[in-house]
């Protein structure tokens, strides 16, 4: 073969991985905000608020991925009894069913931040100490907010990445979010999944139906939020807690450790839960806040830290 049939052929070969290349690893395929995105439909949920009277101190919780915000229902019932309102916010892609997902479609990190500051911004007013705090994407949000907004007196963080990948999301997930830059050209509708022993489950947390879905178009932007909030990390020097556990198996405790090491904070309080399997099989450890073996002790901890602030 001659030398010039050589290099069309490498041409041919490199075209293709250059574009894969591109549309996988760099922010091309990173989604723009789009324009009035307040105007849009972006949630199947509404904002909620629990509130005594003459409370003052409010606490600020984000959702987590395709969750409601009743998800912090147990929670709010305790820290309003102690002085606290709580707020919870409907971010985009707040759901409860595949169908609700599915119609609203994929948002992406930049947008859903963009209305996360302008709820937050909007329910502060009038409170004298204001908390931001979050479970999953929703802490993993708090932490990229909490590096500019330097007027919060604390940050709660709860089972929160500042990296996807999980040992205990098994392979397949890990190679979804790998890949997801060129999968959300070849699945934009997003990739299906089944909830094991979802039954079962429920009987130990609360689950959703709308956790089946995921959107390789959300999971790209969200790749390139957590670059933001890793390199921003030493940005956050308000008073920290941290609520973890060492089997969790859609967020890995390791995230926990780069959090604590990363930040400025000079207070970090910490709660690690390490569950056997042998007393419970089928929760993924993950959703702390209503899962039977860690909701109390969870809750009662944050409720003691923000009573020293």
């Amino acid at each position: 073969m001659s030398n010039f049939k050589k290099y069309i052929a490498l041409s041919a070969l490199g075209l293709p991985l250059g574009v894969f290349i591109a549309l996988n690893f760099t922010k091309i395929s990173v989604p723009k905000i789009r324009e009035n995105i307040e105007k849009l439909k972006y949630t199947a949920s509404k904002d909620l608020w629990w509130q005594k009277e003459n409370n003052k101190k409010l606490v600020i919780f984000l959702h987590g991925m395709y969750a409601p915000p009743d998800y912090f229902d147990e929670i709010a019932f305790l820290l309003i009894e102690n002085g606290w309102d709580v707020y919870a916010p409907a971010l985009p892609c707040s759901a409860r069913t595949t169908k609700e997902i599915k119609e609203l479609g994929p948002w992406s990190w930049d947008e859903s931040i963009k209305i996360a500051k302008m709820k937050i911004e909007n329910s502060r007013k009038g409170y004298e100490t204001v908390v931001l705090g979050g479970h999953s994407q929703g802490g993993s949000f708090a932490l990229d907010i909490a590096s500019e907004f330097d007027y919060l007196d604390g940050l709660i963080v709860v089972s929160s990445p500042v990296s996807l990948y999980a040992k205990g999301l098994g392979a397949f997930n890990n190679l979804c979010i790998y890949f997801s830059g060129i999968l959300q050209y070849i699945r934009p509708q997003g990739v299906d999944s089944v909830v094991k022993n979802y039954e079962e489950k429920l009987k130990v947390e609360v689950t959703y139906d709308s956790t089946q879905v995921n959107f390789p178009k959300t999971v790209y932007s969200f790749k390139y939020g957590l670059k933001k909030v890793r390199k921003n990390l030493h940005k956050i020097k308000m008073p920290l807690f941290l609520g973890y556990s060492k089997n969790d198996r859609v967020v890995s405790f390791a995230n926990k450790i780069k959090i604590e090491t990363g930040v400025s904070s000079k207070e970090i309080v910490s709660v690690a839960f390490d569950i056997p399997r042998e007393m419970e099989a089928y929760s993924t450890r993950h959703k702390l806040f209503n899962y039977i073996h860690t909701k109390n002790e969870l809750n009662y901890n944050i409720l003691k830290f923000l009573n020293s602030l």
